[in-house]
């Protein structure tokens, strides 16, 4: 047999198990304190409804008596001679009797169901019932007496009214004692209502109060410590394994706290561990991944700078070779037979095309080598009115062969912008020279010029197929090919991109759209304007 310390015992009352079953014992006994009260005042209530009840059969059946002695007297008063009616005086007095025999039978379970001073007073209305009764059956066998000797209405109403002297008050007196038992058992229960509200505030009360102290001395501070183990342990969850629970009492949850310390203490010392290789491991990575990173970097700008220049150059020598190759032809066609004054002007547009290819080549080097790729401008005050006229003479006989009528469409004499004059030529001209390939034979490209508001605007119209709706954020792209119009793809593959890409190296802008009324595409240039006498 094994003896426990005192501290064990001390453990013992203070378990959590004894904890709940004190919760679990105090909520049984007031809701068994309660049942108890409850089925007491039910049987309680169920008694005195009873009793009334059974006060007021009684009264019932006294008047049913007073009715039935009433008929009795009226059949006795009018016997006149021997046997005249005799027959429902019998059966008057028989009825009579029956009443009162029932009002016997409820005065003994009256008397049966009372208690102490209760069964008294029944039997008092007992001895009462059995005086009237006798009185009655006086009465009866004089009437019947009279009747069978000397039947004379007089003796018989003398008869009658002796009898109802004495026996109406005694009739009355049993009536008021029957209502004044009802009422009686009527302010029984309004008192008994009235002690169950009581009883039921009162038990309210003690029940709150019970669950307060319940709540004060054991719930609360069995709560607050679960709730510091929770938020103990959502910090452990979220990584703070320095985190740790004041113990507090000397109960299992208490064991539960000190193992969850130990726990705890014990992460808390591989974190650091487990941080120190983590960050070695994030350092080595972090290392090879900037490496990477710079390295993919730079093959990517080298790439793109290789592709940039290829797609570049073949778009750029193919504009000024076509020209080059149209004016040679021109003069070496013997149908034409230039002049003197027309090859010349011939051979200096050659002249002219050459040098700006010679230019072109070396940009395009320029811009292959350098690692930004940004283009090396040679920027001057330009006006835009004059470059765009001579880009129209140069394309004159371009658009004399299509077919295509070329509308230049200004408002003012100049438009002042700061640029590179070959790289703005060679954009303009090979917007002109894309309109030209997708116009139809008659049609009209409108070239117009508008500066307001700080900003010069040029715009190229043809009357072509336009663009569909699935290639327009599209064609910007370098190498995109269109998919629903294989005619442009030519035209918006490179040199669109390069076009935006020199546009935007003046610091401006550039935008494609479809005309509204459906036929052909509309390209637009936005450059900052600069005055006359700008810089």
């Amino acid at each position: 047999m094994t003896t426990g310390t005192p501290s064990a015992a001390f453990r013992s009352w203070r378990s959590l198990r004894l904890k709940i079953v004190i919760l679990l014992a105090a909520t049984a006994a007031m809701t068994v304190g309660a049942a108890v009260i409850i089925v007491w005042s039910l049987d309680r209530s169920r008694d005195l409804v009873d009793r009334s009840q059974a006060a007021q059969t009684r009264i019932e059946q006294f008047l049913l008596l007073a009715g039935r002695v009433s008929d009795y007297s009226g059949i006795a008063s009018l016997v006149t001679e021997k046997n005249d009616n005799v027959d429902r005086l019998e059966q008057a007095h028989e009825v009579t009797i029956q009443v009162f025999d029932r009002l016997r039978r409820m005065n003994g379970e009256e008397v049966e169901a009372a208690r102490g001073d209760g069964k008294s007073a029944a039997a008092t209305k007992g001895l009462q019932l059995a005086r009237m009764r006798a009185q009655f059956e006086v009465l009866h066998r004089f009437i019947a007496g009279d009747v069978a000797t000397s039947p004379r209405s007089g003796l018989i109403a003398q008869r009658l009214n002796a009898f109802g002297v004495t026996f109406a008050p005694m009739l009355a007196s049993a009536v008021e004692t029957e209502r004044q038992q009802s009422d009686a058992m009527h302010l029984a229960l309004a008192d008994l209502r009235k002690q169950l509200v009581i009883f039921a505030w009162v038990l309210a009360i003690v029940a709150l109060a019970v669950a307060l102290l319940l709540y004060l001395t054991i719930g609360r501070p069995l709560l607050s410590r679960i709730d510091r183990t929770l938020a103990g342990a959502r910090e452990i969850a979220a990584g703070r394994f320095e985190t740790r629970l004041d113990l507090s009492g000397d109960d299992e949850l208490t064991g539960l706290m000190a193992g969850f310390n130990d726990m705890a203490a014990r992460l808390d010392a591989r974190e650091g561990d487990v941080i120190l290789a983590r960050q070695q491991m994030q350092e080595t990575i972090r290392q090879r991944t900037a490496s990477l990173r710079d390295a993919n970097t730079r093959l990517a700008e080298i790439d793109a700078s290789r592709r940039r220049f290829f797609a570049d150059i073949s778009h750029e020598l193919r504009t000024p070779l076509t020209v080059i190759q149209g004016e040679a032809e021109f003069n070496l066609n013997e149908r034409a037979a230039p002049d003197k004054d027309t090859m010349k002007m011939s051979f200096g547009t050659i002249l002219d095309r050459v040098q700006g290819l010679r230019r072109r080549v070396d940009d395009m080097l320029r811009v292959a080598r350098s690692e930004s790729g940004r283009l090396d401008l040679h920027t001057e005050p330009i006006d835009l009115v004059a470059l765009v006229r001579t880009i129209g003479d140069e394309e004159t006989a371009a658009v004399t062969r299509k077919g295509v009528t070329l509308v230049i469409d200004t408002v003012g004499e100049a438009a002042m912008v700061k640029g590179d004059r070959e790289w703005l030529r060679q954009v303009v001209a090979g917007l002109i020279e894309n309109a030209l390939k997708h116009a139809p034979s008659r049609s009209a490209i409108t070239i117009g010029i508008r500066a307001a508001e700080g900003e010069a605007r040029l715009t190229v119209r043809d009357e072509g197929s336009g663009i569909s709706e699935t290639d327009m954020p599209h064609v910007f792209k370098r190498f995109h090919r269109g998919g629903a119009d294989e005619r442009r793809e030519e035209g918006f593959g490179v040199g669109l991109a390069l076009a935006r890409w020199v546009v935007e190296e003046h610091g401006g802008r550039i935008a494609l759209s479809n005309n509204r009324d459906g036929n052909g595409l509309t390209v637009e240039i936005v450059l900052p304007l600069i005055e006359r006498t700008g810089q």
